[in-house]
């Protein structure tokens, strides 16, 4: 341990200047004393100073580091290296220094420096000067460098290629320090060839360089940053680089004073990205043109939707992706889809193909055709479904069935004709037939009277009883043998006789109008409301039959659904041919009166 002089007075002042000056002892004589042969090489002021002869006597001690002058004691884990250090100076005539721990409080420490420099008179070292400096801020700034050096180890450990370090000057230019790896290699370029950052920056190219410019600036604001750009390497060889850079801030000055950085050769990943790019945009496109609609589903909510399904359900695709795909079904068909999609997605063996109805933004029923399988989406299991507009195929095929039954009606009232039934019999099985084909009350045929004022209902039997029993019960009274309506200037079938064409009544005032004509003028007007309740029909086809451009009856057909003019046409076609059996029984009729 260092003794203590047990002098009074201090053996050594300071001097103006900060230098510590010896005062000469009692017995040495006037002139100016021993000064140190050497500044202490560390920047600012010493915070304990101390002058010590050979047999390590203080001969001066200024304690400026703390109130109570804990530094000017070593712990003892320093000390043998502090008698090295004295030692060392008074050998050598050559300074020594280190570095020392002082824990100050439990958890908390400060860090020092101590220099030990010679003082020598007449080239001879007759004391050394002792000064202790706190580089606590200095140790904190170099443990904040090894961190920033772990990650950029980090960095550079995930590259395959090369690193670099920069030093930022204080005017902010920077000064390559060193380059590893494999540059030469990649670049073709040796790191003397390209020098500082502003020749590595004639490697990008011009396209790019706003990329690592931007780079530089987020880098010296203390931002890490990774970009991604384009160099020309030696032999006008094109390359993708990824570079990596790390700044370092210097705790004292608070600014950046090192960039650590890796670069990565990525040519390859990017000319596979780009494939991989190119083939997705034809995917894309095939996705994007596809007729068919196509969406992904997750978590019961669209994904992806393409155009094509965005117009089957009048939407813009953008306004279709997030939203509960169940929304987008006609309501009878929500429950066994949702059911089925959650099954698909535990792994249940599911049909993948059925049809469904979606609903499109203004109500109107699509029929589709769904093909769905479970795939991979973004984490996820999720549902691809291809959907196929099959509305004009189920008319196509709605179409033929109609043509087929329409066909069979035609026959069955042909061959009971030929096989020789009453008109009455054909004109039942007419009503009976229509009924069934078109899910209606059945048909009527009406003939004009001879004097041409009345249609006379042709065929009441051809009804259910059902349905006669309820327009019984809203009259009051049984239907009359003989049904006819009046022709008056305000009858609706008088309108249709005229007008020569067919015409369909699908409102209710419209149906109680021609329900009108068999009233009359007087009070049974009244019962119209009631009968036309009992019958039930919302909608009702009224068509002309004509004979040689000549009107004779009318066939009318009744329903609760509204008659669509296909079913118009169609019932035309079913009334020209009992036009032509009952033309050809009048016929007969009039051969035989020959």
């Amino acid at each position: 341990m260092l003794k203590r002089s047990r002098g009074r007075g201090p053996r050594a002042r300071l001097a103006p200047g900060g230098a510590l000056e010896a005062v000469r002892r009692p017995d040495a004589g006037a002139g100016p004393g021993p000064r140190p042969a050497d500044p202490v090489p560390r920047t600012g002021a010493p915070h304990i100073a101390v002058v010590t002869d050979r047999d390590g006597t203080i001969e001066f001690i200024d304690r400026t580091l703390s109130s109570d002058g804990s530094a000017g004691f070593l712990p003892p884990q320093y000390r043998e290296t502090a008698r090295a250090a004295i030692r060392r100076a008074f050998e050598t005539g050559e300074p020594a220094g280190y570095d020392t721990e002082v824990v100050a409080e439990p958890g908390t420490s400060r860090w020092y420096h101590t220099d030990v420099g010679p003082v020598k008179e007449d080239g001879r070292v007759v004391a050394v000067m002792i000064a202790t400096t706190d580089i606590t801020g200095r140790i904190e700034a170099e443990a904040a460098l090894r961190r920033s050096e772990e990650r950029y180890r980090i960095v550079t450990g995930l590259s395959s290629d090369y690193a670099y370090a920069y030093r930022v000057e204080p005017d902010g230019s920077l000064a390559n320090e060193w380059v590893t790896g494999t540059l030469t290699r990649i670049t073709g370029f040796s790191p003397d060839e390209i020098g500082d950052r502003a020749s590595w920056a004639n490697l990008i190219f011009p396209a790019d360089a706003a990329i690592a410019e931007e780079q530089l600036r987020t880098v010296l604001s203390g931002r890490p940053s990774t970009v991604e750009y384009r160099i020309a390497a030696k032999g006008g060889r094109v390359l993708w680089v990824r570079d990596y850079a790390e700044p370092f801030v210097d705790e004292s000055s608070r600014r950046v004073t090192r960039v650590f950085g890796a670069v990565k050769d990525i040519t390859e990943q990017r000319r596979a990205l780009d494939a991989l790019r190119e083939s997705e945009e034809k995917y894309r496109n095939v996705v994007e043109r596809a007729r068919d609609g196509i969406a992904v589903v997750s978590a019961q909510r669209v994904r992806y939707v393409n155009p094509s399904l965005a117009r089957m359900m009048g939407y813009a695709p953008d306004k279709v992706v997030g939203t509960p795909f169940a929304q987008y079904l006609d309501e009878g068909e929500r429950e066994w889809l949702v059911d089925r999609y959650r099954r698909r997605l535990v792994g249940e063996d599911v049909p993948p193909v059925y049809r469904t109805v979606l609903r499109h933004r203004d109500g109107q029923r699509v029929e589709v055709e769904l093909n769905a399988g479970v795939v991979p989406y973004e984490g996820a299991l999720a549902d691809l479904v291809f959907v196929r507009d099959i509305s004009e195929r189920e008319r196509t095929e709605a179409e033929l069935r109609q043509r087929t039954e329409d066909l069979a009606l035609l026959r069955a009232l042909t061959d009971a004709a030929n096989r020789g039934a009453s008109t009455a019999e054909v004109l039942s099985l007419l009503s009976r037939e229509v009924a069934r084909v078109f899910a209606g009350r059945g048909a009527s045929v009406y003939l004009l009277s001879e004097d041409r004022k009345e249609l006379v209902l042709q065929n009441l039997s051809g009804y259910p009883q059902a349905l006669l029993e309820r327009v019984e019960a809203a009259i009051g009274s049984g239907i009359p043998v003989r049904v006819a309506a009046r022709l008056d200037h305000r009858s609706a079938y008088r309108e249709v006789l005229d007008g020569g064409v067919p015409r369909l009544f699908s409102d209710a005032k419209a149906v109680k109008r021609l329900m009108a004509d068999f009233a009359g003028p007087g009070p049974l007007r009244k019962l119209v409301p009631a009968v036309y309740a009992a019958l039930g029909a919302k909608s009702v086809a009224v068509i002309p039959l004509v004979l040689d451009g000549e009107a004779f009856g009318v066939m009318d057909a009744s329903r609760a659904e509204p008659f669509t003019a296909s079913d118009l046409s169609r019932l035309d076609v079913i009334a020209r041919h009992v036009t032509t059996i009952l033309r050809q029984r009048q016929d007969r009729t009039r051969r035989r009166a020959d």
